[in-house]
């Protein structure tokens, strides 16, 4: 699973959600929808944009980023304030879901659920209201088996991590060999297929932020003191 960051911009700040119980599974109800095609079709709306935290697309393993994941979606009336929403690219009343899709939305759920606890609820769109969604091809019950499914204990980290003075952070824009050290080290925790180039672009930011709301950190794009306290522990 890639998780790509499209950094969309919204008429207005989402606010911030204050908890978190559940996740909500969509579908698009259309054959090719992107997270800038949606954004665009929600704020036609007069919504502040896509109302979607994630969109899983049909191929390549790719989730990309809708609402920043800590705020409120718009996604399910009445239960967007402790809700997640995953929008699945797709018509399932008409079509049927490939295997990678399913299987990048199997991860999606393992690296929510990582990160807001194993006994969330997952449930679908028409649970919780009056409507077909996602869709009567939707496999609702191979999507939560990963529930079930336990992953390898990860190795401990070899590598060495970035010195940082006081008050120091990496971020977009920074190079040299302490981006180079925080690259291998996000490759090591996320599976993120950074190029080593030693070179803080827009992946290796993503990868930040990404690690960032895993460990429940403050989500800004920028390693600090905080960031690197963390990774000390989750290398052991």
């Amino acid at each position: 699973m890639k998780i790509v960051e499209t950094n969309l911009k919204f008429k207005n700040t989402p606010q911030k959600r204050l908890t978190t119980n559940k996740i909500v599974v969509h579908h698009s109800a259309s054959k090719i929808a992107n997270a800038q095609l949606v954004h665009q079709w929600h704020l036609v709306r007069g919504w502040s944009g896509v109302g979607y935290h994630f969109l899983v697309r049909k191929e390549g393993g790719i989730v990309e980023t809708g609402r920043p994941i800590n705020t409120i979606g718009a996604h399910c009336s009445g239960q967007n304030n402790d809700s997640i929403g995953i929008c699945f690219e797709g018509d399932f009343d008409r079509e049927t879901m490939t295997n990678e899709q399913l299987q990048t939305g199997r991860e999606l759920i393992a690296y929510l659920r990582d990160i807001y606890g194993q006994n969330i609820r997952i449930v679908r769109h028409k649970d919780l209201m009056a409507t077909d969604c996602p869709g009567k091809n939707f496999p609702f019950e191979e999507l939560i088996k990963a529930e079930k499914v336990k992953k390898p204990k990860k190795k401990k980290y070899q590598g060495k991590l970035p010195t940082l003075a006081k008050g120091e952070c990496i971020g977009r824009g920074d190079k040299g060999e302490k981006v180079r050290l925080l690259q291998l080290f996000l490759n090591w925790y996320g599976g993120y297929g950074l190029v080593i180039d030693s070179d803080c672009g827009a992946k290796t930011e993503s990868a930040i932020k990404n690690f960032q709301t895993s460990e429940k950190l403050t989500v800004d794009g920028l390693f600090g003191e905080k960031s690197l306290a963390r990774a000390k522990k989750v290398k052991k």
